[in-house]
């Protein structure tokens, strides 16, 4: 009887030491817990972008079709040799509270807005709406302050001292008078000699006022002239920026200006709604 109760527990004990193995497959693991190392995080990158992309994969691609030469749109030219100093804190022709680029402000920046269609039709006109990731690069470049990295670049300065753009651009049509005239060079200019550029503002009945200059406080490359204590009603008027032949203006370096096609006098027609 001992006999057999030994070989009936034997058999028992087999029996449960065989339910516990792992089977060879391993299809039913007894522990089915995870043992892998968890990943490493690594820190976030910071991706530059800069104008030069900006100017070659947006404006250039699907901007400059109606931004561009002397028929652009509003006046509004996009074109690589135009499009910064059409941009950069330069008050919107459609809404006058806002800068095209404001620098560090996006959120505030009419270029944003009309690419996310929050202001009126949104651009690019006929076409579909760019990537939002497209639009976050341009919010980026805002964000760290707007800057032309084609002007400041390897020589840190442009090749020659010539005039850029001025604003309202020719042909541009307003809803509400402009506060500033804003004129742009390729580099920075020797404040002593600005004396020797004059402005003149003149509308529709051939009235002329002399407008002061200064250069402005945010791009050195620039010079403004304050409108707000000027009368402006609709209508047309003609901006007429002169330089004196025989004392030029010149450039912190030195170099004469040249304004445009060898001549000494730049003009730009703008209207008032």
């Amino acid at each position: 009887m001992q006999h057999w109760l030994l070989i009936l527990s034997l058999v028992i004990l087999t029996a449960c030491n065989d339910a516990q193995e792992i089977p060879a497959d391993n299809t039913n693991p007894i522990d089915d817990t995870p043992t892998e190392t968890p990943p490493v995080e690594t820190p976030p990158t910071t991706t530059t972008v800069d104008f030069e992309s900006i100017q070659i994969n947006v404006f250039d691609k699907f901007c400059t079709r109606c931004h561009s030469g002397m028929n652009a749109s509003a006046g509004f030219r996009l074109d690589a040799a135009n499009s910064y100093n059409n941009l950069y804190r330069i008050p919107s022709g459609q809404n006058g509270n806002f800068l095209r680029v404001s620098p560090g402000d996006p959120d505030n920046s009419y270029l944003i807005r009309k690419l996310e269609g929050n202001a009126g039709t949104r651009m690019p006109l006929g076409a579909a709406k760019l990537p939002q990731s497209t639009i976050d690069e341009i919010r980026q470049w805002i964000t760290e302050g707007a800057l032309d990295n084609r002007t400041f670049s390897k020589t840190g300065v442009a090749s020659s001292f010539i005039f850029k753009s001025i604003w309202p651009a020719d042909n541009t049509i307003l809803n509400q008078s402009p506060e500033n005239i804003h004129i742009s060079f390729s580099r920075e200019i020797d404040s002593s000699y600005l004396h020797n550029l004059s402005l003149t503002l003149i509308d529709e009945e051939n009235n002329k006022k002399e407008l002061d200059l200064q250069l402005s406080l945010d791009n050195p490359n620039s010079v403004i002239s304050n409108l707000s204590d000027v009368q402006m009603n609709s209508g047309s008027y003609l901006i007429e920026l002169k330089m004196d032949d025989d004392n030029p203006i010149r450039d912190t370096e030195g170099n004469t200006l040249k304004l445009a096609d060898s001549v000494s006098v730049v003009e730009s027609n703008f209207r008032i709604k």
